[in-house]
């Protein structure tokens, strides 16, 4: 809005129609004619007009003023009924919801794995498992700074995930082992 406002303005700003005309030029008088010149006369006072005095006389006492009394005052007449347009309903008896039945969460898909390869992840979540605890042992007992507690922790997180994980889902299991065997090494090697 006040954009439009300043535009408004910018607009005709530079417009003729809100121009003010230039001034004149002075008139070039020349120095004999001013002499000659008449100064000019006084006018004539304005003429006074009397304007009447307005009457303050009282009215002629044989003439009185009546209002006519005011007519009685009537009750106001009550406003019919209203018809209803619906029937009143008759009140409702509370009745209880059926018990909800909590429903089994849905299957989650999982790859089919042949009992060999079932051998061999496992395998490897026990390799990266006892990775992960070698690492750790060398760190126990050591001090840390801020940003190492937080890897442990992140690594502690990873291995209770990956032993909750393997009953279900091997991959994931074997995922997460992997990880906590990665920050693991990286978090002892920034001890030496």
């Amino acid at each position: 809005m006040r954009i439009a406002l300043v535009l408004l303005l910018a607009a005709t700003a530079s417009c003729t129609w809100f121009r003010k005309p230039p001034p004149a030029p002075p008139a070039s008088v020349s120095p004999a004619r001013t002499a000659e010149a008449e100064p000019p006369k006084p006018l004539p006072p304005p003429p006074k007009v009397e304007t009447p005095a307005p009457p303050t006389a009282k009215p002629p006492a044989d003439v009185v003023r009546t209002t006519p009394p005011a007519p009685p005052a009537k009750p106001p007449a009550p406003k019919p009924a209203r018809p209803r347009r619906n029937p009143p309903r008759p009140p409702q008896t509370a009745t209880a919801p059926p018990p909800v039945q909590e429903a089994a969460p849905p299957p989650q898909l999982a790859a089919m794995l042949s009992p060999e390869e079932q051998e061999r992840y496992s395998t490897s979540i026990d390799a990266a498992v006892k990775t992960t605890t070698e690492s750790l042992a060398k760190v126990t007992g050591r001090r840390l700074n801020g940003r190492q507690r937080s890897n442990l922790t992140r690594i502690e997180a990873f291995l209770k995930q990956s032993q909750e994980a393997r009953a279900t889902d091997l991959a994931t299991s074997l995922a997460l082992a992997q990880r906590a065997s990665a920050l693991a090494q990286d978090l002892a090697a920034s001890l030496n």
